[in-house]
């Protein structure tokens, strides 16, 4: 038997933690709450969440702290982590014939939603990219960061990139769900301009993950 699973590393944004010392910066900053945790899946239908470990960001160099007990709320918590990746494993409890039916509804909400920006960009969507390999001589095998879309036409699409990247691609949703993508300094001035057809390889060989609108 075939048996379809996996997981994926993930990160939502639990609140504003208020102002404290960055030991990183050297600097009074404010911090956000955000919680990291993984889902596991079985079908993409049958979903759980695993590992969950709170973290502290700092807002001004990006740092991040393990949370300590004084600013872990497990509500909180967990009711930042999106009710499809807490819940999903109840998808299974009506048997097969709801993993069937609920099948097809889970690969779409998992892919198709990204391949319909990516089959139509428009100003404003955001590409979660591993720059790194858009580079020939890269600086490092993995380079997170936001491209985001200017404008696109019947041929074309200009973006703007990112004036810094991370290792990791948990930093770069951080980024998305605090609203810091959305500021115009968050990018540099030079602008990239690829064909929709680039665009779409450059999704379908997981060089941008995801696409946000």
């Amino acid at each position: 038997m075939f048996l379809s699973w996996g997981s994926s590393h993930k990160a939502a944004y639990v609140g504003d933690a208020g102002v404290r010392h960055c030991s990183a910066c050297d600097e009074d900053s404010a911090f956000a709450h955000f919680v990291e945790y993984t889902v596991r899946h079985l079908y993409w239908v049958f979903r759980w969440t695993t590992g969950r470990n709170p973290v502290l960001v700092c807002e001004n160099c990006n740092t991040t702290y393990s949370a300590g007990a004084e600013d872990l709320d497990s509500a909180e918590t967990g009711k930042a982590i999106p009710l499809w990746d807490r819940r999903g494993w109840m998808v299974g409890v009506g048997g097969i014939a709801a993993l069937i039916a609920a099948l097809p509804f889970a690969r779409v909400a998992d892919t198709a939603i990204d391949k319909l920006f990516v089959a139509d960009p428009r100003a404003g969507d955001l590409y979660e990219t591993n720059l790194a390999k858009l580079m020939p001589d890269p600086d490092a095998p993995r380079m997170y960061g936001a491209m985001r879309v200017v404008r696109a036409d019947s041929r074309t699409v200009e973006v703007e990139m990112p004036k810094a990247y991370y290792a990791d691609l948990l930093s770069v949703q951080r980024d998305v769900s605090v609203g810091k993508t959305d500021d115009a300094s968050y990018y540099a001035l030079e602008h990239l301009t690829f064909s929709r057809d680039s665009i779409r390889k450059l999704y379908a060989d997981g060089v941008v993950e995801n696409v946000r609108r």
